[in-house]
C-alpha cells in the first residue's frame, strides 16, 4: 500500500497554485485572512479542484482563520469546493451566520468553527452533511441552541461544544446518532442538565 504524506502549507499572502504540487495527495491549507485575500484564496481552490480531482484524489484540510478581520459572511465561492474533506473556521468573530449552502459539502468529515461571537445559530442544512464524523463548535459565544437536524448525522463520532456559554440544551433526537463516542460539554454555563 502506498504511504500518503501531508503537505503543510501556510498562506499569508501567495497564491495558492504556486505552492502545490502533485508528489502530495494530502494537504493541510492554513490560510490567514489579509484584505482581500479570502476571495482569491477560494477562487485559487476552485481552479485547484477544478483541475485536479480528474487526475487524482486530493485530501484537503482547509483552515482558515479570520484573526483580526471583521469577516460577516463566508464567500460564496467556498461552497464550490464539494470535495473538501475537512474544514476549520478559526477567529470568525463577527460572522453572523452560515448559508444552507454548507450542504454541497457531501464529502466533509470534519467540520471545525472555533471562536465566534456573533454566530448564533447553525443552518438546518448541516443535517445532510451525511459524511460528517467530528463536528466541533468552540467558544461560540452567542449559539443557544443546535438544530434538530444535527441528529441527522449518522456517521457523527465527536460532538464538541465546549466553551458554548449560552448553550442550554441539545436536540432530543442526539440519541439517535448511534455511532457518537464523544460529547463535550465543558464550558456550557448555562447548560440544562
Amino acid at each position: 500500500p502506498s504511504t500518503h504524506f501531508m503537505k503543510r502549507i501556510i498562506l499569508h499572502n501567495a497564491h495558492l497554485l504556486n505552492l502545490l504540487d502533485n508528489s502530495f495527495h494530502h494537504y493541510k491549507i492554513i490560510s490567514l485572512l489579509q484584505d482581500q485575500f479570502q476571495q482569491r484564496l477560494l477562487h485559487d481552490l476552485h481552479l485547484l479542484f477544478s483541475h485536479l480531482d480528474l487526475h487524482l484524489q486530493i485530501h484537503l484540510h482547509l483552515e482558515i482563520n479570520a484573526w483580526r478581520k471583521k469577516v460577516k459572511r463566508i464567500d460564496p465561492i467556498l461552497f464550490e469546493l464539494s470535495s473538501l474533506q475537512q474544514l476549520r473556521l478559526v477567529d470568525f468573530h463577527d460572522l453572523l451566520t452560515l448559508p444552507n449552502q454548507i450542504e454541497k459539502f457531501a464529502n466533509l468529515s470534519v467540520f471545525e468553527i472555533i471562536k465566534s461571537h456573533r454566530l448564533q445559530q447553525l443552518p438546518h442544512s448541516i443535517g445532510q452533511l451525511q459524511q460528517l464524523t467530528e463536528l466541533r463548535l468552540i467558544h461560540l459565544k452567542s449559539i443557544q441552541a443546535l438544530p434538530v437536524e444535527i441528529g441527522h448525522l449518522t456517521q457523527l463520532e465527536i460532538l464538541d461544544v465546549s466553551g458554548c456559554r449560552q448553550l442550554r440544551t441539545l436536540p432530543e433526537n442526539i440519541g439517535q446518532l448511534k455511532k457518537l463516542k464523544i460529547l463535550r460539554l465543558a464550558g456550557c454555563n448555562d447548560f440544562e442538565y
